[in-house]
Order: structure tokens, then C-alpha cells, then sequence
């Protein structure tokens, strides 16, 4: 592959991992003729998503587009390319869900949302844990605002499974409450952290741009 910086035609791979999502290959490159560094990415190629804009307008999908975004969006701030180069992946793997019918309505987010921990009281009151305790109430709240009944089921089952590390890698709506939930928690700044009795795998201690 030619060098982006000083176009010679050979360079050497020096590294190579699966990407994030595990659908692209990650290769890290050197060109003998600068010594530059470069990053490329071996993806199975797909059918170009077009891109639908505010005036209607359709456009082929760019990644570059989204780089740049972020790249501006992060200038004179302490984010690593490593980290940006993540966000665009995570933005990327998103898009592809939604083109291949994953898109998930903002209501049944918001519902499961505010639902999932609404069965804590009575966890404190008898020890069943909230995420069951809470189904019968969220269900009744769910029925009385008009939720069609696969609506409810699946929210149901978002909240039910919200503590279920099993959610951690799918992208429907109980993992992206379970990754949610997880990224809510702000142990990273907790000064009662090194005391706190939840085992690491529950804690959050970075935060993901």
C-alpha cells in the first residue's frame, strides 16, 4: 500500500487485530522509505449506504466526514487518536445497525430508561432484587401510556436483563440499556470507590467519548 505521506509504493504491516466490532481488521503500517506510521482498516465490502441530509439531498456514506467532524470537534484537547479513531468505529458500527433494521424508537429508550430501576424501593423493602420487582409496575405504566404489546414485551425484557452482563455485546434495546447503565455510573470519581463492595466488572472507571 502507498505511503499517505511521501507516496512510496511499499510499505510493510507491523501490526494487525480485529477492530472493536470484530468486522474489520485493524492494520498498523510503516513505510521503510520515511519511517512514518500509519493506521489502515480491511473491511468486507457492502453496498453504499446512501445518506439522506436535512434538504433531502442524497449523498454516498463517508467515514472521512465523521473524522473530521471529531477531530475539530476535539482540537486543543486532551483525546488521543486511539480514542478518536474508537468514537468513529462506535459511530460507524451504529449506523450499519440502523441500516440493517436495528433502529429502535426514542420513546421505548426513554421508557425503559426511566422504568428500569423503578422497582428498587421494593428491593430495599424485601430483598428481590428491583430489576424483577419493578416488571409488574413498569408493565402497568407501560399499558396505561399506550405501548403496543410487543412494545412492552420488549421493554420488559430490557429492564428485566438491565444488570445481565449476557446484554454487554448486542445491540438491541437490553444492551443498550445495560451498557447505558454501566456508563451512567461515575466510579471513576468516587471518592468512597476503594470501599465500595460492587465487584470491578460492575464499576465504571473511565469515561467514553
Amino acid at each position: 500500500m502507498k505511503c499517505p505521506y511521501c507516496n512510496h509504493p511499499d510499505t510493510r504491516v507491523i501490526d494487525s487485530r480485529p477492530a472493536e466490532d470484530g468486522s474489520a481488521i485493524r492494520r498498523r503500517r510503516s513505510c521503510d522509505e520515511c519511517g512514518k506510521r500509519f493506521t489502515t482498516y480491511e473491511k468486507v465490502e457492502t453496498i453504499p449506504l446512501i445518506i439522506i441530509k436535512k434538504d433531502n439531498n442524497r449523498e454516498q456514506y463517508n467515514r472521512s466526514k465523521i473524522e473530521r467532524g471529531i477531530i475539530r470537534a476535539c482540537y486543543k484537547r486532551p483525546v488521543s487518536a486511539e480514542a478518536i479513531q474508537k468514537t468513529v468505529e462506535r459511530i460507524e458500527i451504529k449506523i450499519f445497525n440502523l441500516e440493517a433494521n436495528q433502529e429502535i424508537s426514542k420513546e421505548r429508550i426513554y421508557a425503559a430508561a426511566l422504568l428500569h430501576d423503578i422497582g428498587r424501593h421494593i428491593q430495599y423493602e424485601n430483598g428481590t432484587p428491583h430489576q424483577i420487582a419493578g416488571l409488574p409496575i413498569a408493565e402497568q405504566i407501560l399499558t396505561d401510556c399506550g405501548f403496543y404489546p410487543e412494545e412492552v414485551k420488549e421493554i420488559l425484557y430490557a429492564i428485566e436483563n438491565h444488570r445481565n452482563k449476557e446484554m454487554l455485546k448486542r445491540n438491541d434495546l437490553a444492551g443498550i440499556l445495560y451498557r447505558a447503565d454501566k456508563m451512567s455510573r461515575c466510579c471513576f470519581g468516587c471518592r468512597a470507590e476503594k470501599e465500595c463492595n460492587w465487584s470491578t466488572e460492575k464499576k465504571n472507571m473511565e469515561i467514553q467519548y
